[in-house]
């Protein structure tokens, strides 16, 4: 259901099983589910719940997933587990006439957790690091968080904060970071 203030404007229906949501501020929003015959599908809709693109994931298993605020964008994390090794690769769709999936980053036996979308600076943590990517020009700058011990981290823009255990082993004692050199 798509609601304006108070006020249902639009019914969204999926064949298959959903499995999240998300909505930006301006009420476009991106929805995750399993159609039978098809693996995972990102389904973009705008406020009024009308059906803009369908992005059929090569993969089952994602991390996170983003729609920019110009709902022009969308960004997900690729999870391919195969075996005991674990790759995760952020892909980047540009939601044009033809949504052409782009790979931003690749992660070989690691694991891509948390990421922010402003503009076109891409923030995300690794167990080892943060990064943050400019999606136009691909460069980046990377923080490393690897003997921290994080415990909870925050992105917002161009800064990031986090929580990190004491010595590594306890939370008591341990101290909140925030680091704004992504600039």
């Amino acid at each position: 259901y798509v609601f304006n203030d108070k006020y249902e404007t639009a019914q969204i229906r999926v064949e298959g099983k959903i499995l999240s949501g998300n909505i930006t501020s301006k009420g476009d929003s991106v929805i995750e589910y399993e159609a039978s015959g098809n693996k995972k599908i990102l389904g973009v809709y705008d406020k009024h719940g009308k059906a803009r693109y369908n992005v059929k994931l090569s993969n089952n298993t994602i991390g996170q997933y983003i729609l920019s605020e110009d709902s022009k964008k969308l960004v997900y994390v690729d999870v391919n587990i195969n075996g005991i090794s674990v790759a995760s690769s952020i892909k980047l769709v540009e939601l044009k006439d033809s949504a052409k999936v782009v790979e931003l980053a690749l992660k070989e036996n690691s694991l891509i957790y948390e990421m922010d979308l402003v503009g076109t600076k891409l923030t995300y943590r690794t167990d080892k690091d943060i990064v943050q990517l400019d999606i136009n020009t691909k460069r980046e700058k990377r923080s490393s968080v690897e003997q921290s011990g994080v415990v909870s981290l925050d992105l917002d823009e161009n800064k990031y904060s986090y929580v990190e255990f004491n010595n590594g082993k306890d939370l008591l004692g341990g101290r909140i970071i925030i680091n704004n050199n992504t600039k």
